[in-house]
Formats: structure tokens, C-alpha cells, sequence
């Protein structure tokens, strides 16, 4: 008699078939009424001889037959496994033999366990097959979860299937159970299990960076275990993927057809077809979209999924945190706009809806928004890196992509034996740091300051790992190394053989191009961001670097953790040469991030770092050696990183800072950077919410520009080095501000109004006047409104401009060498009596010789600037009074340039004192007007100008933002001045 015991515990689940299976098998084969079955489940003891179908009632010599685990398979439980043993002794005193078949290997079961039941695997050795890649370093669940995190149903069949890659020795049947008992496995049917989708990207990131051809291998095995499911699930798993991988031939077509099923559904979620599709997609979508990973949002088909959700889930405040989102997704009222301002404050950028106070900060620009989503992220003007755009990479490149870490590249090379060699680079972006050790660090020693801060201008690649002995041996055909292993790191190499090995690599592989890295690029790698004694914290342990000797020599070089930036050992296991000459201290070092060098004919050499034998104190971020640069030490390699060389002639700017250090992210091969980081931490696009707040900030990255974008307009922001034409520059609570000196000539004719102090220079401020959008002329209702004024259109000023933050002062006209015309005579009042003639054919010629690029404005960029953001009669309001404008012959002449309070944007009465010129002909109305902002001239000889603004002797009527008129460009008259722009050129 055979009395089989199928236990039917949850952590079972994927043998439950198995045991159906057996069951029927030896059904089918034993003799009529000669086996029984009693199931066994978690939630009772074990069957008892008493019970309805136990060994009692078996006839001596029966058989017992277990199918389960013993419960070893759940954790060391002892309570259990003396009921187990007792079970087994009852067994046997009543002449029965107790057989346990495991799914998993015997020795995870007690030796007492396996005596006691004649304990059995249930899995024989299978015939080898090609393993997947391991690492010693992890344990097999480890190593088996990544094979399966492409998938988001995990069937027992699939997940054994994927196990049989598992490299011999690791694919132990218990790996089954272990992961249906993972705690990020979330559900676990008996047909299959599924991921929490809260954990799954961890996983998928790891299946994202195994080699290509264990990737298509599962895809393919994935791939079949879909084909009678639903095409829905295999697109999701499908659209998970890196675009790399999804271009892998054993998925490549089906990837394209998951593709066009999402941008398909998307179009006709949001088209008058809707009512066709199925009721049940909204809430099938809402459960796929949380699964699906950032990668989907790629391309075209991340932009119908973003429409997709705005369509059917606009509530979830999760999804426009997803790659790729654009407020011009979002839902939009067509009939509702807000106008925001853009400021700066601190190191914040902050937006605010029109009206709203905001009393701090300096302004950067305007924007107009329906929905009030306002994304801010980085832009970059520099040219984009292969890595970064898509395009094809350089010769030497083999691979290349994202991760978690950032972009890397990898070159190989071929050794004697004709195989390749492949090293893999990491991409450090630009940004600044805090090099050398504060005086308050443990162990620190003075050649360590004084602490500095180094701006790392470029960016470049760095070896993520010391050079190994794989690679040297490739390049030079020899190994000197003591500690001898293809992985671990080359030693006992000098400096000077370290730059012929970089000579002869450099010759096999045209354009690689690389070098040591300079002693500044090397410890700002080596933190990676931190601030802390090393890369991982104020301390280190021997899990994290090898070092005093705890490993007894080298280890491979991935065989700790990286840090992170995904640099390998930068603490410890060898110390590393960088190109530098040694100095004593950083008193007069370069703060560029470039090499020191020496005009001493073999100087010493840095070294960093730390070996395999130093102490602690010595593998700290800060910590510099030297050595002669013929010595060689087993404690001693290098790597080596690749420059990106700047274009020769190249000035360095001077830069107006925006902004504070932001980090670095990516994912995916081949594919467009998600967002490219100043070199610290994490930097994403930021969203901001005008829909649910007035008033919204963000952090400024530390970027070469910005990009400001609603749903209805772009709005991007340069970072400004400071012109050559300005002798400074700086930003207030206007804005951004330049200066430009004026050295006085004598005038021709009679010197009246020279200065004083004409030796000085005299000088002249400029704003920057940003980009933006306005509404030009007045409206029908607006008091005093003349009927040249319309018709009130909206018109875009696509570029910001430089503007004189005063009308022209006599003192700059005269130091130009020209004759003053002016009624009312001082310095620092403005130049009037001058035409529209004088301006184009004297001053602006004699500006331009010292300084070239200056204009009038156009009437559109003066009326722009005049309003500053206002919507109302005068800049400062509906109304003005003299305390604000000089109109109404309330002075009886002109005053001071700068008598007056300015406007918002720290322009000087842009309100009376002086009419001015601007370039525009005259246009009896709008009609036809341009709308980006620039001059409207007339082909008619001699016709007439516009002039703006009001002056000292007319109303306040004649003084609005939205007045203008005309005269011939000869007339002079004593409240007619102007000035002038200069328009930036990028």
C-alpha cells in the first residue's frame, strides 16, 4: 500500500503540478485500491496515525510517501521538525517507511530530517547548459531574481526554466519556493506569481545591464511562455525594456508592435472611436501604466502613454513624474490663460502667476500657461555626445548606454590569443567641488590643503575600474603583476610605463585618445558627489575596501562594492597614479580641474587612492602620495580616463552663477540621455503646479541653461558669460545687469556740458530685458486711448535684449566726442534737441567704433519693456503722479535720469522726461504689424519715426505705455531723447 502525502503549502506553489503530475503517473501504474492520498497543509500539524487515511490503517511494509519539504523550505523551524521526526517514528512502529521527495537539495533539510524520512531530491542533475553570467559574490536568489524581472507574470514553469541558466551549482529546485517567499513578490497564484510593482525597477535595472546574449536568451524563453496569453502582457513586458534591448533580434519586431499598440490605444482612447473599445481598458490601463518602467517612456510611444493618462487618469498625482511628461499633455482649457512671472531667488527658481506678490528675487522672464503645469529642467546648448543623442558612436566604441549610474562606453581590444578585451568608461559630467581635506578631518596631513573649490569644466570618461592585467597584458604581451589574475588590477607598473602602455592603446585604437586623469578629476570622481572622508561615509569597513592587508593582496576589480558614480575601488586595492607632478600643497593649483605639471625634469609623481596594505587613513578621498616615476610597488596601478578636448581658441568665460551643483542619472543603451546632471546625485526635470498653487519653486541646477516649458510656450534660459564689451556684470532685484565704459574724447565743438571729471570714464548700465509675450497697444476702454493705439494684438519678443536702463545721458553723448544740443544742460540730465538722423548718423556710429552691436529698439521691445509685465495704463498702475513721472510741466524741464523711482524691471522713466526715438517707421495702426517683436520700417524715403514714452511738458495721457507718435526724422525738440539696445546674439 503507497499513502502519498501532498503537501500543499503556499510557499509550494510551484510544484504543486509536479506532484499532480507524480500523482497521476502512479495512479495510472499501481494496483487497484493499492494508493491513497491525504494532502498536507501549512496551516495544520502533520498528518497523525490516527487519521482517516494514516498509517494506521496501512498494512505492515506499506509505504509513505512525501511529497514536500518538510517545511525546510520556510526557515529553521524546530517546533516543526519534531513533528515531523515524531510522525516518522510513528511510521515505523507501525511497520510503515517514511519517504520524503524534496524539491530542493537535501542539505537544506536537518541531517535528524533527512535520516528519519530517507529524504530524496526530487530533481536529478540536468545535462549542462550555457549558464548565464554569475558572480561569486551573490547568492544564487539574487542572482536568479534579475533573469526574471523582465516579466510581470512569473509562472512556475517560466521561472524554473530561467533557473536551468543558473550556472552548475547554483540551481538548486529550492530556488523555486525561495522565490514565490520573496517579499517583492506580491501575489503568488498558482498559475503565476507577480511582482510588487513597488521593487520591480530595482530588478529590472539588473536584467537591464546582463549581457546581450543572456538578454535574448530569456526574452526568447520569456517569449514562449506567451504565446497563448493575451498580446496585451507580452507588449507591457515588452515596452519595460531599454530601447537597446527591445532592438535585440529575438524581440525586435514583436517591440515595434507593442509600440504602435500603445500609440494606437492612446489615439483612440482620445478620438470620437472611443465608445468602441473595451469597457474594461481604462482600468486595465491604470494597472499596466504602474508597472510599466521609465524606459517605456521613450519616443513616441512615451507621448501617447502621457496623453493616454491625462485622458483616462488625470487624477493620479504620480504620473506626471514619469520621463519624458510635458505640460502639453495634460489636460488644457483653451478659453483660460495665465501670465507668470519667472524669477530667481536664492538658488530657487521660482513662478508665479500674474498679480501674485512676490517681493524677492530678481525677474528671468515671462511665460503663459492653460493648464498651470510648468516643467523646468536642463539645457544644454554644447554639443551632445553620441552617448547622448543616438547618433553613431566613434570607431573604438563596441558598446554603450545608461544605467543607474549615468552613460557608459567600452572599448575592447584583442588579446595574443586573438579574444577581446573589454573595458568599460563612465561618463563624469562637469561640475564643482571641494578638493583637498578640511582642517578638521581625522588623519588628515597639511599636504592635503589648503582646501580649495575646482571647477571641473568638462566633462570625460574615466576607466570604471583600475586597468587589469587582462588588459595590460593585451596592450604590452607581459604581466609584472605579483598578484596574479586576468581580473584583478595590474601592479608593479611606473609612471613612465604607464604612458607608454597609453601610447601603444592609443596607436591600436585611433581617436580613443586617452591619458591619466589630472589629480583634480581623479578625487572629484573618487567623491562622487560626497563630502565626507571617503566616497562612503566618514569610515570604511572591509566589505567595502580592500585594504590593511584584510584580503592578503589584490582582489578583482569588481569585487567590492562601487561607488556612486559606479566607479570601482576607487578606495584601496591599489593606490593609483594620476598625471600630476607632486607639489606639497594646493597653494597656487590650478582650479580648473587640469593637471599641475613641473618644469623639474623627472619629478615626483601623485599617486591616491590607497592599496591593499594601507591603512585606512590612507584610502580617505583627500589622501595624495608621491612616488618617482620609475618606481614600481605591488600596491601600485592606475586607470585611465578620456578627456573631451575643448575647441582650440577657446576662451574661458567668465559666468554669471544660476545656480547650485544638481546630480547625475540615466538609463538605457543607445538611447537620448533622460536627463544629464552637473555631476552629484539625481537630477530630473522638475514640475511645477500653478493649478493648485499661486506660486511654485524649484531647485536650479547647476546647468549651462535652463528650459522652461508650459503647455503653451518655451521659455529657455542661458547661463551668461560675462561679454567682452562689458566691463561688469551682475544681478539685482531687476534682474541681470551689465556695464559698459566710455572713455571721454573731446568734443569738437563748444564744451559746455563735458564733465567735470572727464578724465573718468562714463558709464552706461544695461538691463537684460528676457523673452516673453505681451499684449501691444491699448485696449478699446483704457482712458485716453487714441485710435493709432490698436488694434491691441499679442506679439512675441522670441529673444531677450540688452537696454539702456536710462534715456541717453548728455555725459555719454559728450564722451563720444559730440557736440551737446541740449536746452537743459547738465551731465546727468538726458541728451535732447537730437533727431531721429543724429542718433542713426553720429551717436550710434561713434558708440559702435568702440563698442559694436548697438541699435534703437524696436517700438515693440520699447513698449515691452516700458510695461515690465504690466497690463495697465502706466507700468506703475492705472494712474501716475509726479512723485513716479515728470509729465504735466510739473519740473518745467527735464530732471536727472535717475531722479525717479525705475519700474519693475529697473528701467528709468520709460514715463516722461524725454520722448524716444525708436527705429520703427511710422504705421497709423497695428494693422500688419509684425508679431515677434521687430522694427516695422517703411519702404517710403524719409519716413517719418516713432517716438515713446511722454515727456517733461505733456499729459499723463501722453506719458501711457501704449502712446505713441510720430516725427520726421530730422525734428529736434527740447523733450526729444532716446536709447538705445543691444540685441544678444547666442
Amino acid at each position: 500500500m503507497l499513502l502519498i502525502l501532498a503537501d500543499r503549502s503556499e510557499h509550494l506553489v510551484p510544484y504543486w503540478r509536479d506532484q499532480e503530475a507524480l500523482i497521476e503517473q502512479l495512479a495510472h501504474e499501481a494496483p487497484h485500491n493499492s494508493l491513497r492520498l491525504a494532502p498536507v497543509h501549512e496551516t495544520r500539524d502533520p498528518p497523525r496515525v490516527d487519521e482517516p487515511g494514516a498509517a494506521s490503517a496501512l498494512p505492515s511494509g506499506s509505504l509513505v510517501l512525501l511529497l514536500g519539504d518538510l517545511g525546510c523550505l520556510r526557515g529553521r523551524d524546530r517546533m516543526r521538525e519534531r513533528q515531523w521526526l515524531a510522525y516518522a517514528r510513528h511510521l515505523r512502529q507501525a511497520g510503515v517507511t517514511p519517504l520524503a521527495l524534496l524539491p530542493c537539495a537535501p542539505r537544506r533539510c536537518p541531517a535528524t530530517l533527512r535520516q528519519a524520512w530517507k529524504a530524496l531530491p526530487w530533481e536529478q542533475p540536468r545535462a549542462k547548459t550555457t549558464p548565464a553570467s554569475s558572480s561569486p559574490s551573490t547568492s544564487p536568489l539574487e542572482q536568479l531574481l534579475p533573469l526574471l524581472a523582465a516579466a510581470i507574470r512569473l509562472e512556475p514553469g517560466f521561472v524554473r526554466a530561467a533557473r536551468y541558466l543558473l550556472p552548475e551549482g547554483r540551481r538548486d529546485a529550492g530556488l523555486e519556493s525561495d522565490v514565490w517567499q520573496h517579499p517583492h513578490i506580491c501575489s503568488t497564484h498558482s498559475d503565476a506569481a507577480s511582482w510588487d510593482p513597488t521593487q520591480l525597477n530595482r530588478w529590472r535595472a539588473r536584467f537591464d545591464v546582463l549581457d546581450p546574449p543572456t538578454r535574448e536568451r530569456l526574452l526568447t524563453l520569456q517569449k514562449t511562455w506567451r504565446m497563448h496569453l493575451p498580446g496585451e502582457i507580452w507588449f507591457e513586458e515588452l515596452l519595460s525594456l531599454p530601447p537597446s534591448t527591445r532592438q535585440l533580434e529575438a524581440v525586435r519586431a514583436d517591440a515595434s508592435l507593442a509600440e504602435h499598440f500603445y500609440i494606437q490605444l492612446s489615439a483612440e482612447a482620445r478620438s470620437e472611436d472611443a465608445a468602441a473599445l473595451s469597457k474594461g481598458a481604462p482600468s486595465w490601463y491604470q494597472r499596466s501604466r504602474r508597472r510599466l518602467s521609465d524606459h517605456a517612456y521613450n519616443g513616441q510611444v512615451g507621448q501617447a502613454l502621457h496623453q493616454l493618462t491625462a485622458h483616462w487618469d488625470p487624477e493620479d498625482p504620480e504620473y506626471r513624474d514619469k520621463p519624458g511628461y510635458d505640460p502639453r499633455y495634460g489636460r488644457s482649457n483653451p478659453q483660460e490663460e495665465w501670465r507668470c512671472a519667472v524669477r530667481q531667488i536664492g538658488p530657487h527658481l521660482n513662478v508665479s502667476r500674474e498679480r501674485v506678490a512676490v517681493s524677492s528675487g530678481s525677474p528671468l522672464g515671462e511665460l503663459h500657461t492653460g493648464n498651470g503645469e510648468i516643467k523646468v529642467e536642463r539645457y544644454d546648448k554644447r554639443p551632445l555626445g553620441f552617448w547622448e543623442n543616438g547618433a553613431p558612436p566613434p570607431p573604438w566604441a563596441t558598446d554603450w548606454g545608461w544605467d543607474v549610474y549615468g552613460a557608459w562606453v567600452e572599448f575592447a581590444i584583442e588579446d595574443k590569443t586573438g579574444q577581446p578585451v573589454t573595458q568599460r568608461m563612465r561618463w563624469i559630467e562637469p561640475g564643482r567641488f571641494w578638493m583637498g581635506s578640511p582642517v578638521g578631518e581625522p588623519e588628515r596631513r597639511n599636504n592635503e590643503g589648503p582646501r580649495h573649490e575646482v571647477t571641473i569644466q568638462e566633462g570625460f570618461w574615466l576607466f570604471e575600474t583600475a586597468c587589469t592585467q587582462a588588459l595590460w597584458e593585451a596592450v604590452t604581451g607581459e604581466n609584472p603583476s605579483r598578484f596574479q589574475g586576468p581580473e584583478r588590477p595590474v601592479e608593479q607598473v611606473s609612471w613612465n610605463q604607464v604612458q607608454g602602455f597609453i601610447e601603444t592603446i592609443n596607436a591600436r585604437l585611433p581617436g580613443l585618445a586617452l591619458s591619466l586623469p589630472s589629480e583634480a578629476q581623479w578625487e572629484y570622481a573618487c567623491r562622487a558627489g560626497s563630502d565626507t572622508a571617503f566616497s562612503f561615509g566618514e569610515t570604511i569597513t572591509p566589505e567595502q575596501v580592500n585594504y590593511a592587508g584584510n584580503h592578503q593582496g589584490t582582489v578583482p576589480v569588481k569585487a567590492l562594492p562601487p561607488n556612486g558614480w559606479g566607479l570601482y575601488q576607487m578606495h584601496g586595492n591599489v593606490d593609483e597614479w594620476v598625471q600630476d607632478a607632486w607639489h606639497s600643497t594646493y597653494k597656487g593649483a590650478p582650479k580648473d580641474g587640469s593637471a599641475w605639471e613641473s618644469a623639474e625634469s623627472g619629478a615626483l609623481r601623485v599617486i591616491r587612492g590607497g592599496g591593499w596594505s594601507s591603512a585606512a587613513r590612507f584610502c580617505r578621498s583627500a589622501y595624495r602620495d608621491r612616488d618617482r616615476p620609475d618606481d614600481r610597488s605591488s600596491n601600485l596601478g592606475f586607470r585611465c580616463a578620456r578627456v573631451q578636448v575643448r575647441e582650440s581658441g577657446t576662451p574661458e568665460a567668465e559666468r554669471v552663477e544660476l545656480a547650485r551643483p544638481g546630480p547625475r542619472s540615466g538609463s538605457g543603451r543607445g538611447e537620448m540621455a533622460p536627463s544629464r546632471a552637473a555631476g552629484q546625485g539625481h537630477v530630473k526635470p522638475q514640475l511645477l503646479r500653478l493649478d493648485i498653487a499661486a506660486s511654485d519653486s524649484a531647485e536650479l541646477p547647476d546647468a549651462s541653461g535652463l528650459e522652461i516649458r508650459s503647455d503653451r510656450e518655451v521659455l529657455r534660459l542661458q547661463r551668461c558669460a560675462k561679454p567682452a564689451w562689458a566691463s561688469a556684470m551682475g544681478r539685482d532685484r531687476f534682474g541681470l545687469w551689465a556695464e559698459i565704459p566710455i572713455e571721454p574724447v573731446s568734443p569738437n565743438k563748444a564744451p559746455q556740458a563735458v564733465p567735470e571729471n572727464v578724465s573718468k570714464p562714463v558709464i552706461q548700465r544695461l538691463r537684460w530685458i528676457p523673452p516673453g509675450r505681451f499684449l501691444m497697444g491699448s485696449p478699446e476702454d483704457e482712458p485716453g486711448r487714441w485710435g493709432t493705439e490698436g488694434p491691441q494684438h499679442s506679439v512675441t519678443v522670441g529673444q531677450g535684449f540688452w537696454l539702456f536702463d536710462t534715456p541717453c545721458t548728455q555725459a555719454l553723448w559728450v564722451a563720444l566726442g559730440l557736440e551737446n544740443p541740449s536746452r537743459f544742460q547738465d551731465p546727468a540730465l538726458p541728451v535732447e534737441q537730437v533727431s531721429w538722423d543724429e542718433v542713426q548718423q553720429e551717436f550710434l556710429p561713434a558708440l559702435n567704433e568702440r563698442i559694436p552691436g548697438f541699435i534703437l529698439p524696436s517700438e515693440a521691445q520699447w513698449e515691452y519693456a516700458c510695461r515690465a509685465g504690466s497690463d495697465t495704463a502706466f507700468s506703475f498702475g492705472e494712474t501716475i503722479t509726479p512723485e513716479q513721472a515728470n509729465y504735466g510741466r510739473s519740473q518745467k524741464e527735464t530732471i536727472p535720469v535717475k531722479a525717479l523711482a525705475p519700474n519693475g524691471w529697473g528701467l528709468y522713466q520709460m514715463h516722461g522726461n524725454v520722448d524716444e526715438w525708436v527705429q520703427d517707421a511710422w504705421h497709423g495702426t497695428y494693422e500688419g504689424a509684425p508679431k515677434d517683436g521687430s522694427a516695422w520700417e517703411s519702404a517710403e524715403p524719409g519716413a517719418s519715426r516713432v517716438i515713446r514714452g511722454g515727456s517733461w511738458d505733456v499729459t499723463a495721457g501722453s506719458c501711457r505705455s501704449a502712446f505713441r507718435l510720430r516725427y520726421g526724422p530730422g525734428r529736434r525738440y527740447n523733450n526729444l531723447g532716446f536709447r538705445c539696445a543691444r540685441v544678444q546674439v547666442l
